[in-house]
Order: C-alpha cells, then sequence, then structure tokens
C-alpha cells in the first residue's frame, strides 16, 4: 500500500496540488483519502480544478483504488462551502446540493439528491460527509435528507419576514425556526431570498437586511382585524426588538 501512496504524492506533485497531513489507505475497502488544500486565484477561479481533481480521481482508479478527495482551505468560514465541494466531487451525479448546520465543532450534513437513494449509496454519501468531519475537526452529527423534513416554503417564508421585517438573514432563520421549521442553514435560506429578490418578491437594503416587496404584501393579504393580523405581529416583533 505504501507503493499506491507514493503513486498518489506523485500524481498530486506532478498536478501541482497541494495535500495536507497524511494519505490514509483503508485496506478492508480500497478506499483512499487524501485532504487536498483549496485556494481562490486572482481571476476567481478555483485551485485545484474540479477538472484536474476528476482527472486525478480517474487516473487513481486504474489501481483498483477509490480515492477520496476532502477538500480544506486555510480560510476560515468555509467549511459548508468545503463540505459541499468535496460531496459534489464523491457523487456529481447523485447530488443536486448540500448544506450544513453548525454547533460549536458539530456538523449536521443536510443533503438533497437527484433520484431516490438505496440503503448502500445512503450510506456511502454519510461516510464521506463524515471522513470530511474527521479532517476539519469537527463532530458529525448526522445526515438530513432535504424534503424529509419540514422545510419552510416560499409562502412560510414571506410570511415570517412579514412579521419581522427588515431583517437580516440569521433573524429570519431563527424565526423560521421559532415556527417549528427546518432551516438547513443560513446559505440555504440566503439562496431562496436570492432568488425571491430576483423575482421581485423581496427587496436586499443596503444594511443587508431583507424587506418584503409591494407585489408579496398584497400577495400575502391585506390587514386582518385582532391579534392575529401579521401587521400586527410585525408591530409586536418591532416593540420586543426596540
Amino acid at each position: 500500500m505504501s507503493l499506491h501512496k507514493d503513486t498518489l504524492r506523485e500524481l498530486l506533485i506532478k498536478n501541482k496540488i497541494s495535500i495536507i497531513g497524511e494519505v490514509v489507505l483503508e485496506d478492508s475497502t480500497n478506499d483512499v483519502y487524501v485532504q487536498v488544500e483549496s485556494s481562490v486565484n486572482p481571476d476567481g477561479t478555483k485551485a485545484p480544478s474540479r477538472k484536474q481533481l476528476i482527472q486525478i480521481k480517474e487516473e487513481f482508479s486504474n489501481l483498483n483504488l477509490k480515492l477520496h478527495i476532502l477538500l480544506s482551505s486555510k480560510q476560515e468560514g468555509q467549511f459548508e462551502e468545503l463540505l459541499r465541494g468535496t460531496l459534489f466531487l464523491a457523487f456529481p451525479d447523485i447530488l443536486r446540493n448540500v448544506f450544513c448546520s453548525l454547533n460549536v465543532r458539530q456538523a449536521l450534513v443536510w443533503i438533497e439528491t437527484k433520484k431516490s437513494l438505496s440503503t448502500e449509496l445512503s450510506a456511502a454519501i454519510e461516510k464521506a460527509a463524515e471522513k470530511f468531519c474527521e479532517s476539519q475537526e469537527f463532530t458529525f452529527s448526522g445526515m438530513v435528507m432535504i424534503g424529509e423534513v419540514d422545510t419552510p416554503g416560499k409562502v412560510a417564508i414571506l410570511s415570517a419576514l412579514r412579521t419581522i421585517a427588515p431583517a437580516t438573514v440569521d433573524a429570519l432563520a431563527a424565526r423560521l425556526s421559532q415556527k417549528g421549521f427546518a432551516v438547513p442553514s443560513n446559505d440555504w435560506l440566503n439562496r431562496r431570498l436570492d432568488s425571491y429578490r430576483k423575482s421581485r418578491n423581496v427587496v436586499y437594503s443596503s444594511d443587508k437586511k431583507y424587506i418584503l416587496a409591494i407585489e408579496s404584501l398584497s400577495s400575502l393579504g391585506t390587514s386582518r382585524k385582532g391579534s392575529k393580523s401579521p401587521d400586527i405581529s410585525r408591530l409586536l416583533a418591532l416593540w420586543k426588538s426596540s
């Protein structure tokens, strides 16, 4: 197996790819794990590129070994993006998206798939996610399939925003959680809000807060009388935050 380690190192050096730590080989499964440093070039492209990493995986498969590349970075706050890149690289035809809820040094991984998963494939994705978390010195708390939990839809998100706007993504995520919805991560919510902004349902202000567009206020209905009115709820939320 040391020969395979040397082969992999030579292959990475040839492609000018930096590795972190030791190459880990699992004799029982022929799985090989290597941590690769990921960075961004001045022109905004990533190094190493996805194409480079896929070519290395293909070359290494000729040795009848399955190569798992765990992306890493010297930059802070890249955990979710690196996890997504790592799993996309391993399961490009299976995963539609990946998100992560972080709590201190614990990580709960959320996946959205392109098709239903077999028990074996689900276990393989979970193991890859766990290995990535270990490489980042995080405890893997488990994996959740988006679609099998109650994540908020468009109406729920806009309705919650109506009661607390103007609101940051953090505040809106907290509000949705209070209402019993599962929010995979702020990035998950950010992507939805950005799509609503493009469709002119919300407005993003210069102080990084979201408010409802007039069209959304109309589509959600006019104010109702009484304490359950959304406008009354908004006033109460503003009062509590003052």
